[in-house]
Order: structure tokens, then sequence, then C-alpha cells
């Protein structure tokens, strides 16, 4: 292997600046960066996780059939719309607790996702006209 001039052996060829060296990429003596600088997560964490996720994804659900059964039942355009949030809320968290996919979990994340799309545009009354 060639050495730099101060003759340390990093590999320094004529022509190439020092940081372009032929050392390898996980000597940490290069100063590489890793490719997963955080450990994985422990199975006791992410499945503090899931049930995390479940709880909250169950709670909108249990909002929505709050608002269904306290007078959005019977507002012809998004009445239906609200039970169906409800149905899939709690059909999702119980998937997400019984297999723990992440499949599962990106549609949970999903659907409240397009909660947080949907909210300001009824706020605004473009979507219903709700007095």
């Amino acid at each position: 292997m060639a050495t730099d001039r101060a003759g340390t052996g990093a590999g320094w060829r004529p022509g190439r600046s020092p940081r372009h060296t032929t050392g390898s990429a996980s000597d940490p003596a290069m100063g590489a960066v890793t490719s997963n600088p955080s450990p994985a997560l422990s199975r006791s964490q992410r499945l503090a996780l899931r049930v995390a996720g479940a709880g909250l994804l169950a709670a909108t659900a249990a909002i929505h059939l709050d608002l269904y059964l306290t007078g959005y039942q019977t507002i012809p355009v998004i009445g239906w719309l609200f039970l169906l949030q409800v149905i899939a809320g709690f059909g999702l968290t119980a998937a997400l607790l019984a297999s723990g996919s992440r499949a599962v979990a990106a549609a949970g994340g999903g659907i409240r996702r397009s909660d947080l799309g949907r909210l300001p545009v009824v706020r605004l009354g473009r979507l219903v006209r709700v007095h």
C-alpha cells in the first residue's frame, strides 16, 4: 500500500486528495459513518409501540363513534362515512394487535392521515354545511 507524504500509510496516492484514500470504508480510523447508528428496537419496545398505536387507533375510532351517535348519523352526506370510519378503526385495531403486521399498521396510519386531511375541508364548510 502506498503511504502518504507523512509516511502514515493512510493510502495516499499522487494526484488524489487525502480524502480519496484506499482504506476500508468500515475502518474506524477512516472516520466512516456506520450504516446503522442506532441499535434495532427490542421485542418489548416493538410491542409497546404496537400497543400504543393500536390504542390511538381505537381512540380515534371511539371519537368517530361518539360523533356518529350524537348527531352525525342524520347528516346525509357524511353520516355513513363516520360509521365506516368506526368499523375500519376498530377492525384495524384488532388486526394490529393480533398480527403486528407492518401493512396493517400502515393501513391504520393511512386512515388516520386521511382524517387529518378531511378535517380542514369540513371545518371550512366546503364539503358539508353544518351549522
